[in-house]
């Protein structure tokens, strides 16, 4: 039986090429895009039909036995049950490329039985890739050159959150609980990738906001390979095998983190008594 990180190899290399050439496609949308809403009030917009479209066109052909979750093709959570599944955001932080911020990215990852065992994140105005495989460690390529990652050692807390208006409004009550030493308000799900490069020491959204698996699947292989840890507020290890995620995400560099996890649903008690 072929080991899995040597059987992923294979896969990794198919999803950079691929990754790095929809990134081509992404950038070509940027001033000819034609903008709406979904249902849930975020944005959507042609450059990520037709990110998605080239994706899936790609790794369906190569991969047909694999199960297939996108973002922007309906997806379903039976096909999170099949042995091996892609997990897709074609266009992470819609609102960063609408607005011409640089904090959009494409990810993609793979969930074998249920976990993720590898996740390529590209930010194409930038040129950065980060990718991992389970058991072969995180890395970043930029500027041409290949840096492997590792979580900071720093124990003080530097803490990076989403611009929901709904994680906002607990900024205050996050600095009370928590006592940071920076809070940072970013889009984008790469927020979990700043962890995994030492950029930040703890990322949260709280049991108000809500991550879909494609937020979770590549990011999270990238921070658990560079040394980080990553659970729902109450400590318990996330469920890749349903679409969204309600009941709180921390990730941290490790330093803590079950002590964290404590502190905070203290605080939260604690709050709602009071």
């Amino acid at each position: 039986m072929v080991e899995l990180p040597e059987k992923l190899r294979d896969e990794l290399k198919t999803v950079i090429d691929i990754i790095r050439e929809a990134g081509e496609v992404l950038l070509s949308y940027q001033d000819t895009n034609n903008v709406k809403k979904k249902e849930d009030g975020t944005y959507v917009t042609e450059a990520d039909h037709a990110v998605s479209s080239f994706i899936h066109k790609n790794l369906a052909s190569r991969f047909p036995e694999y199960g297939y979750v996108d973002e922007e093709l309906t997806p379903s959570e039976e096909e999170l049950q099949k042995e091996f599944c892609w997990v897709i955001d074609p266009l992470d932080s819609t609102r960063d490329f609408v607005e011409g911020r640089d904090g959009f990215s494409i990810i993609i990852g793979l969930l074998h039985k249920g976990k993720p065992v590898l996740g390529v994140a590209y930010q194409p105005q930038q040129e950065v890739l980060y990718y991992a495989v389970k058991g072969e460690g995180a890395y970043v390529v930029r500027f041409g050159k290949t840096l492997k990652l590792q979580v900071s050692q720093d124990k003080t807390l530097r803490l990076v959150i989403t611009r929901s208006r709904k994680v906002a409004a607990e900024t205050t009550w996050l600095r009370e609980v928590l006592h940071p030493v920076s809070l940072v308000r970013k889009g984008g799900s790469l927020k979990i990738v700043d962890v995994a490069t030492g950029m930040a020491t703890l990322f949260l959204i709280l049991p108000v906001g809500v991550m879909s698996v494609w937020d979770l699947c590549g990011t999270t292989i990238i921070l658990e390979e560079a040394g980080g840890t990553i659970t729902d507020f109450t400590g318990e290890s996330l469920n890749f095998l349903t679409l969204k995620h309600t009941k709180g995400i921390l990730a941290s560099n490790s330093i803590g983190h079950e002590m964290l996890v404590q502190k905070l649903q203290d605080a939260e008690r604690n709050h709602k008594e009071n």
